[in-house]
């Protein structure tokens, strides 16, 4: 699942959060977005401001995620309900194995 956000300086980033099941986390991932040149080429690519959730469990709360993304962009509430349902189906999972 992954969602774009709107970015609070969108002329300068791209903003991304969601949750990766092979990993078990929740992501964000912000950056700088491609300058054109006069004629419209890109004269310079994209590049990473902030990048978290690409190992195992580094994510774990949609908290984490807001705090993290906040500098950036606003977590708008339908996607902050979206992100809840992978949270509470993790906290069910983990309930069932105890």
């Amino acid at each position: 699942m992954k969602c774009e956000l709107r970015p609070r300086q969108p002329d300068k980033y791209i903003c991304f959060v969601g949750f990766d099941k092979a990993l078990r986390s929740f992501f964000v991932y912000v950056a700088n977005r491609g300058e054109t040149d006069r004629a419209g080429k890109l004269s310079r690519s994209n590049h990473v401001v902030v990048w978290h959730g690409m190992s195992d469990r580094a994510i774990t709360s949609v908290e984490d995620v807001k705090r993290l993304v906040s500098p950036y962009a606003e977590l708008p509430r339908d996607v902050e309900r979206e992100l809840r349902t992978y949270e509470a189906a993790k906290e069910k999972r983990q309930g069932a194995a105890q």
